[in-house]
């Protein structure tokens, strides 16, 4: 499975194999790019992880959080993420699974005002108890 949580500036990605983590890292297209180029650059890094890495697992996406002061951002995200589906369709030949970071987190009762890393290794650990995550 290829976990991503997508942005233009630092696109996280985890691989796991069963219930083990096996490589994660961020995807950091040029800053000096436009953002059609920075999709293009990030999505071209996740279909080469996908075409190495995947065969037939799944794609998990976290959702888009739509903040009315940041539309645009919202709008650039959503252009991403439409890249990311097409990929996934191509390659994988089913829909990604999109989850959403707030309930996920009100599920496994995560306080909101946690920072978002340290949220996310919460949820690692408690989904996956067996994982030495830091």
């Amino acid at each position: 499975m290829i976990s991503l949580d997508l942005s233009l500036s630092s696109t996280g990605w985890a691989m796991f194999k069963g219930k083990s983590l096996t490589l994660s890292g961020s995807i950091q297209p040029p800053k000096i790019y436009s953002n059609s180029h920075k999709i293009h650059y990030v999505a071209n890094e996740i279909s080469m992880w996908i075409k190495r890495d995947v065969t037939g697992d799944d794609v998990v996406i976290e959702d888009t959080f739509f903040m009315p002061a940041r539309v645009t951002a919202f709008k650039e995200l959503n252009r991403l993420a439409g890249a990311v589906i097409y990929l996934v369709q191509e390659i994988v030949g089913k829909d990604p699974i999109f989850y959403n970071a707030v309930a996920a987190r009100k599920l496994l009762g995560i306080n909101t005002q946690v920072h978002k890393f340290d949220s996310q290794i919460f949820i690692i650990k408690k989904c996956f108890p067996n994982m030495d995550v830091k």
